[in-house]
């Protein structure tokens, strides 16, 4: 049954990003995507944005813009915030002073409610999923465009790469090894992307797009009383490969891929390394995961591209409202039972 939307129609707002194409996703609007340049329609208020990494492009439609604005600026400052707590890159976020010192005191409560969710899909995907990963991560990094890593290297490496490891507590969150820490590059902008939607639809907008780097979160329906529909692309350059495009309504989409982060040109090494045996799956090229946050659809499409194939699809059974569509390095397509419903 389609959720009665929080406004009317007329007072819509859409939140569209561009960066989804450089990591498999493109947002693309409905087939009467035309009515945009209807002068009857509310006027276009456009935001620009950039946290984690990414470029955040804001479109924004309604009848009241003055209104529409300040509510596009209380999601970005929101989304902010919790950049600023999850980066790894700025030296005074939690984040990095836990990973500097291995203790951080008062941790912002979302900071502990992400980092329970990462544990508990972590257990779920036997260790495929985990943020502490970053020294082995940063061991790949350091040899980045002289030599893959060896295998006493990444032996040593793993030691100190332990989930379990990690106390989570509301005052206090520490590491139960020296030389532990971790990154949230594997659920963090879903996260951060939850909590945008959230904000907005606090403030009455229930039918919007929020993408970031490729994870987006579409809640509502598009102008046309429909499912938001968003375009797949291929994960290798100039390859003629025929994607679907998929149709999704209050549901989250991410897309994890070898081509982002390769390590060696053949793809073979890649940012997404299986943290229990420190090297990437050979088998897959790129995996896209429907599921009702950004956050698990993030997790879980990392967790596909560690894991592979099978051990992957095998995942999603523990997750039942989350579906895969997957790419191998030999260009086949596979989809999860029931992923049929999002293909366009």
């Amino acid at each position: 049954m389609k959720q009665a939307p929080l406004v009317s129609r007329r007072n819509f707002m859409k939140i569209l990003a561009i960066g989804g194409a450089a990591s498999g996703i493109a947002l693309r609007f409905n087939d009467n995507w035309l009515d945009f340049l209807d002068p009857n329609l509310p006027e276009l208020i456009q935001e620009t944005h950039y946290l984690m990494g990414c470029v955040v492009n804001l479109t924004l439609l309604g009848d009241d813009p003055a209104r529409a604005r300040k509510a596009a600026k209380a999601a970005l400052a929101e989304m902010q915030r919790l950049a600023n707590i999850f980066t790894r890159f700025d030296p005074s976020s939690q984040v990095s002073r836990l990973n500097a010192g291995g203790v951080l005191a008062s941790p912002d409560p979302q900071l502990v409610t992400i980092l329970q969710r990462a544990h508990d899909i972590s257990h779920a995907s036997q260790g495929a999923f985990d943020i502490t990963i970053k020294p082995l991560f940063d061991l790949y990094q350091i040899n980045r465009g002289k030599r893959l890593p060896g295998y006493d290297e990444i032996r040593t490496v793993l030691k100190v790469v332990d989930y379990s490891k990690i106390v989570i507590d509301a005052h206090e969150i520490g590491f139960s090894l020296p030389g532990m820490s971790l990154t949230l590059d594997g659920i963090g902008k879903g996260a951060v992307i939850d909590a945008g939607v959230k904000c907005l639809r606090e403030r009455g907008y229930g039918d919007v797009i929020v993408e970031a780097g490729g994870d987006l979160l579409a809640s509502g329906t598009n102008s046309s009383d429909t499912p938001w529909r968003i375009g797949l692309r291929p994960p290798r350059q100039g390859e003629n490969l025929a994607l679907p495009e998929l149709n999704v309504q209050n549901m989250a989409v991410a897309t994890s891929g070898d081509y982002l982060q390769p390590f060696v040109a053949d793809q073979s090494a890649h940012h997404i390394l299986d943290p229990r045996r420190g090297v990437s799956s050979l088998d897959l090229a790129s995996a896209t995961v429907v599921a009702p946050s950004a956050a698990l659809a993030d997790a879980l499409a990392t967790a596909i591209m560690a894991a592979g194939k099978k051990a992957g699809l095998e995942l999603l059974n523990t997750f039942p409202n989350c579906k895969a569509y997957l790419i191998t390095k030999d260009l086949h397509t596979v989809s999860s039972p029931g992923m049929d419903q999002y293909l366009a």
